[in-house]
């Protein structure tokens, strides 16, 4: 997986590609867990992602946490299989969608 950041005052956009899974995820996580802050909004690119288990979502979650919540957190891009797997799950009411 790749990943690429970028700041834009409290906004961070985090762009994904290729497979946000058991394996990736832990690399994410890593990747953004000192850049969110509360308050922030944080955009997660997902264009170029393919495919994302569970494990991926927990990240996304905890993204969520991690700002305060309040809906700052957006998933653009997102592939039908993946939103899929975001509507079965029930976070979708969490998230702002694009």
């Amino acid at each position: 997986m790749e990943i690429s950041k970028n700041r834009e005052g409290n906004q961070l956009t985090v762009t994904l590609t290729g497979e946000l899974n058991t394996a990736t995820a832990p690399e994410l996580e890593a990747a953004i867990k000192d850049d969110i802050q509360v308050g922030d909004t944080v955009v997660f690119d997902m264009t170029g992602l393919t495919y994302m288990t569970s494990a991926g979502l927990r990240i996304l979650v905890a993204s969520e946490q991690a700002t305060g919540g309040s809906g700052a957190v957006t998933l653009r891009g997102v592939c039908k299989e993946i939103r899929q797997v975001i509507e079965v799950t029930g976070f979708d009411s969490i998230f702002n969608i694009e």
